[in-house]
């Protein structure tokens, strides 16, 4: 006879690095509202400071899965100039999820940039986009979810709860106190 157990367990959050991906192809989504009814050959030219360029794969490939053909040459296509300025990690409102609950802090990730495309040397748009993506992670997560070596992939952490820290332990003291007393009480008697 086979018992199965249904155990239900949080999913396992996004890490920054696949959040930034996942703002990066909201920005190719208005990129390809500007082409309606044109060809999707473009060339692209992709800035960054250097740490960011290793994003320029993941804008690669979120065109490529919107049906862009990217060119390498400099031919006549449409040229797409896309630049990201800024990307922030913000870890804000830690809250405790109960008495002896887990610990909980907002995240905020934003990615600020802009692109333009050009057609024949002519700009025909230009755009600046801030995307924003907002959710509730586990305090304990923070480490995970962040990569050392790609330091716009952190954000500065808050402290956890003074209150709590203090109250959780003093809880669990008394109670011991008082068991042990009545313990102790009720035996004599």
């Amino acid at each position: 006879m086979l018992f199965f157990f249904a155990l239900s367990l949080p999913a396992q959050p996004l890490t920054n690095l696949s959040v930034i991906s996942k703002l990066i192809e909201n920005s190719t989504a208005k990129i390809d509202s500007s082409f309606l009814g044109k060809e999707k050959k473009i060339s692209l030219v992709f800035f960054s400071v250097p740490s960011m360029q290793i994003l320029k794969g993941d804008l690669i490939n979120s065109l490529i899965k919107r049906d862009f053909e990217i060119k390498t040459t400099g031919d006549e296509s449409d040229v797409l100039n896309y630049t990201i300025e800024n990307i922030s990690v913000l870890y804000n409102n830690v809250e405790k999820e109960g008495l002896f609950g887990n610990v909980f802090v907002n995240r905020i990730v934003k990615l600020e940039g802009e692109y333009f495309i050009t057609e024949n040397g002519k700009v025909i748009v230009s755009n600046r986009f801030t995307n924003t993506y907002k959710d509730t992670v586990n305090y304990d997560m923070i480490q995970r979810i962040e990569n050392t070596e790609l330091p716009f992939t952190r954000g500065e952490v808050p402290g956890e709860p003074l209150f709590s820290n203090l109250v959780e332990p003093a809880i669990a003291l008394g109670a011991l106190i008082v068991t042990i007393i009545l313990f102790f009480t009720v035996r004599s008697r």
